[in-house]
């Protein structure tokens, strides 16, 4: 069963989903786990960025820790992602690569 966090903005009665990260555990959830994580992010006007998407993976992963500490490592990969994309320095076969994080 996969972990799903969404990030929306809402306001004036309307609702928009402009992020998303899916993780799905790889190890039977051993106290010490694999994950494999799928991030999208919306059209971006203020920074003029269209959707993108990525995949990477999070190799030893303690889940005795907060489930927050498993989401800020797939979030901390998608902010580096990002900015390497806003920044021109994705090369083509990064367009969709899969990295690990500890």
């Amino acid at each position: 069963m996969p972990l799903v966090v969404t990030v929306e903005l809402i306001g004036a009665g309307r609702r928009r989903v402009i992020g998303k990260i899916c993780l799905e555990n790889l190890t039977d959830l051993a106290d010490i786990s694999d994950y494999k994580f799928s991030v999208t992010e919306g059209d971006n006007a203020i920074s003029g960025e269209g959707m993108w998407w990525g995949d990477g993976r999070i190799e030893g992963h303690d889940r005795r820790q907060t489930v927050w500490s498993l989401v800020a490592k797939a979030a901390g990969w998608a902010t580096e992602y990002a900015n390497r994309k806003q920044q021109g320095t994705v090369e083509p076969a990064d367009e969709t690569p899969t990295i690990g994080i500890k």
